[in-house]
Formats: C-alpha cells, sequence, structure tokens
C-alpha cells in the first residue's frame, strides 16, 4: 500500500474516532461546566484510592484520555492541513516548501515525529475500537 493511502486511511480513521468522541463531549457540555467540574472528585493517576479536586493540575485517571485526544486532535488537523500548510506550488499553500530552510525541516519532522507517536500508541488508546 502506497504511503498516500495509507495515510488517507489513517485520516479516515480519525475521523471516525473524533466524530465519536464529539457526540460525547457535545452532550455532555454545558455552560455549568466549570462549577461542576470544581465540585468533582477524582481519582489520582496511580493512586486511584486517593480522591482530590479534578482540575488545576491534578493528573487524574482520566488524563491519559484528555492528554492523548489533545495530541490526536493536533495530528488529526496537522495531516489534513499538510497539504495547504506547506506545498511545492505558490498559490495552492500558504509556504512553498524549501527542504534547504531550517524552518521548514523542522515543520516536516515535527509532524512526522507526533504522526509516528500517535500511529504507535493508536490501538493502545482507542482500544481498537476505530474501524477504518
Amino acid at each position: 500500500m502506497s504511503d498516500t493511502i495509507a495515510r488517507v486511511f489513517e485520516i479516515d480513521a480519525m475521523t471516525k474516532w473524533r466524530r465519536k468522541e464529539y457526540e460525547i463531549l457535545s452532550q455532555s457540555s454545558h455552560l455549568s461546566y466549570i462549577a461542576a467540574a470544581l465540585t468533582i472528585l477524582s481519582g489520582k493517576l496511580g493512586q486511584e484510592e486517593v480522591f482530590a479536586p479534578a482540575i488545576f493540575e491534578l493528573a487524574s485517571v482520566h488524563s491519559p484520555h484528555t492528554i492523548f485526544y489533545a495530541a490526536a486532535t493536533t495530528w488529526y488537523f496537522s495531516r489534513l492541513s499538510n497539504s495547504v500548510l506547506l506545498g511545492k506550488k505558490a498559490g495552492e499553500c500558504a509556504i512553498v516548501l524549501d527542504k534547504e530552510n531550517d524552518r521548514h525541516q523542522r515543520m516536516v519532522a515535527a509532524r512526522d515525529t507526533l504522526s509516528d507517536v500517535m500511529l504507535k500508541h493508536w490501538s493502545t488508546q482507542t482500544g481498537g475500537h476505530v474501524e477504518v
């Protein structure tokens, strides 16, 4: 399978996963969220029997999911916007890729590193529930 086709499948899987996550989030979000969040307790990460307010820097049992969601969302949009952000033709992208430019090299390296890390941990974080 070509790299382009593989990336399309990855983006499709991520899109399905984001839609599933958004359905849950859209049903649970409300203007009173902050007030409610300040009143709940959660198990501390690694010490599930110890409870503390689940906001303001607590590494809770929910933190891995939250951090994964943030990283997955960043990965998703970095892949969707890749050809629009960095490209080969002026007028079709925001930045014409110059392989000799140090900043452009860093952008590509960061995008590829994030992608590799996301794909390495994808099935462990989503429980393999996302199908392509």
